[in-house]
């Protein structure tokens, strides 16, 4: 009796938990045992729970022919920016990182089970949801223990806005190979609304779209940050967009370590609001004998879909 009435409350708990994520969780434990898994060239994704740190294996419909079909544009916000610029960096200083897009920005913080810490930058695409690169969380096989995000940092962080309850990677990435652009990506969850402003995200029906300029770069670059002492202030810059690939971006934006993660973004003056197109992974200097590029992780149509169909981000 008591083994039964324990199943029953861990499965009242699973049936609490899971809607607060906007996962079918189902889906999840039957992809997790085998099931579900027709199709072998689907992109497979890494769930991890907080609370529990047990991890599964979710999936994403392989759309990438669709992604010619039309153009996919989520909600984001409408408000003003504020930034000056610091001596010669062609970068910006944030002056107000509590107007929007930079309100929509975080400084996350990764905290592993051996002690070790790592910072990087996210950006929020709805109340509950922010976007990374994956190589912000992961390094080598070190456990993750903790997620903090300090929204709108621009100085000393205090205390972390929210702290994850679930974060999802893709898992063809892999931290050991430099050149992996195409699947540093993750999705981080939260238990509760923590944002009032997010980005839109834009996936144009046709991909060339995306070159242009009027292109933007915001996060925390590691030369003016200082781990030591808590001071992690934000930086924008603008620049072009030159060249797109299948899953990712070459832009000529200024960026450095620290603001991996954050969005490569526009502004859309039709939708009235701005909008991110990538996520900010890497820099020529990565590369030997890359050309002189920075690189985005594109937001796909497969991904946009999968997210929009989790109630992840809004139409």
């Amino acid at each position: 009796m008591k083994k039964m009435a324990l199943i029953i409350m861990v499965a009242l708990l699973c049936t609490a938990l899971f809607p607060m994520y906007g996962v079918d969780a189902s889906e999840e434990l039957n992809t997790a045992n085998g099931i579900g898994n027709e199709n072998p060239n689907a992109i497979k994704l890494r769930y991890t729970e907080a609370m529990t740190g047990e991890t599964s294996l979710i999936e994403i419909s392989d759309t990438i022919s669709k992604n010619e079909e039309r153009d996919r544009i989520s909600s984001g916000n409408m408000n003003s920016v504020s930034r000056f610029v610091i001596g010669q960096d062609t970068r910006l200083r944030v002056e107000d990182a509590n107007t929007y897009p930079y309100s929509a920005i975080a400084l996350v913080e990764v905290v592993y089970t051996n002690g070790k810490k790592r910072y990087g930058t996210g950006f929020m695409v709805s109340r509950q949801t922010m976007l990374t690169a994956a190589h912000v969380l992961v390094e080598g096989n070190w456990e993750i223990d903790k997620i903090n995000v300090y929204k709108s940092c621009n100085g000393y962080k205090s205390s972390p806005t929210a702290q994850a309850l679930s974060w999802i990677i893709c898992d063809e990435y892999d931290d050991s190979e430099t050149l992996d652009c195409d699947d540093d990506y993750a999705i981080i969850r939260f238990a509760s609304n923590i944002s009032q402003t997010w980005f839109g995200l834009y996936v144009p029906q046709n991909s060339q779209n995306l070159i242009g300029n009027g292109r933007h770069v915001a996060g925390y670059p590691g030369e003016y940050s200082n781990k030591d002492t808590g001071f992690f202030p934000m930086y924008s810059a603008g620049g072009d967009v030159v060249d797109v690939h299948l899953y990712r971006i070459d832009h000529l934006i200024d960026t450095t370590d620290g603001e991996s993660g954050g969005p490569v973004y526009r502004y859309n003056y039709s939708g009235y609001q701005w909008e991110a197109m990538a996520i900010n992974v890497a820099g020529y200097a990565a590369f030997e004998n890359a050309p002189h590029v920075n690189y985005g992780c594109r937001i796909t149509s497969e991904l946009y879909d999968w997210m929009l169909d989790r109630s992840y981000i809004y139409e």
